[in-house]
């Protein structure tokens, strides 16, 4: 916002609206734009909207967030600029979140089924915002095209007064009046061309965060390292190995069973 000017709060013409009524509108390149014959107000006896009575006879109500004050001139901002700031804010603030989201998964804070499910939620947001933000574009290239066909028209006109001038068709006042006003036209165009093309290339410049249709793979858990064995003991094989070698290696009890044999019988010799 350009020094010099404030947005208007909610109240501020609260016990002051009988210099609301009668009060010039204006837009931010200084072109009038109507005067103001009404107000509403909110629950709480705020102003909330204006109405104004334009130059062409309609009337016309405007909320007071579209309004700012500049040198106590009250100023109507286009709502395309308005609508542009608060679409770049909302869409930051959805590309932080599912940014978050996916780091949070990958780290293993979150589910995968609470991943999936605000996922798919802010999936929808940013969706909506994404045709917000092609609306917001189309109405600003079309604002762009008027603007340079405004253009055109004025720069023509000049360079017609001037004509005029030097053939002496028109008088040298005749001149200044006409050269003046089409001037002051033609750097309103300009003004607002230029803040069109670069609210349209922010938008324009903004990512869109597409939402993946598979989460993201979780981080893997750290596997611990295994224990070395200490050097006293020997190493023993697997339970399956052992029982296998314990059955291929008799024990000294199965070697003394199998190699002994029964001592034959003496007889007794008679006396």
């Amino acid at each position: 916002m350009r020094e010099g000017k404030e947005k208007v709060p909610k109240g501020l013409f609260s016990g002051k609206r009988d210099k609301l009524i009668g009060e010039t509108l204006r837009d931010p390149y200084g072109r009038c734009l109507g005067t103001v014959v009404g107000f509403a107000t909110d629950t709480k006896n705020q102003v909330s909207k204006i109405s104004v009575e334009y130059g062409s006879g309609e009337f016309v109500e405007h909320g007071t967030e579209q309004l700012i004050i500049e040198n106590g001139i009250l100023i109507l901002r286009p709502e395309w600029k308005v609508n542009a700031e608060e679409l770049r804010r909302d869409m930051e603030i959805s590309k932080r979140r599912m940014s978050a989201l996916q780091n949070l998964y990958a780290a293993g804070k979150v589910s995968a089924r609470t991943y999936q499910e605000l996922s798919e939620e802010y999936g929808k947001v940013l969706k909506c915002q994404e045709e917000e933000r092609a609306r917001l574009m189309r109405m600003l290239e079309g604002r762009n095209g008027e603007l340079s066909r405004q253009i055109a028209l004025l720069e023509r006109l000049l360079a017609d007064a001037e004509v005029q001038h030097i053939t002496g068709e028109i008088s040298e006042g005749e001149f200044k009046i006409a050269a003046s006003s089409l001037k002051s036209g033609l750097d309103r165009a300009l003004q607002e061309k230029k803040d069109v093309e670069m609210d349209l290339e922010s938008l324009q410049l903004l990512d869109v965060t597409v939402v993946p249709e598979k989460p993201p793979s979780p981080a893997p858990a750290a596997q611990k390292p295994a224990k070395e064995t200490s050097g006293i003991f020997p190493q023993q094989p697997p339970f399956p190995q052992a029982r296998a070698e314990a059955k291929q290696q008799p024990s000294n009890l199965d070697q003394f069973v199998t190699s002994w044999r029964p001592q034959p019988k003496q007889t007794a010799e008679k006396e």
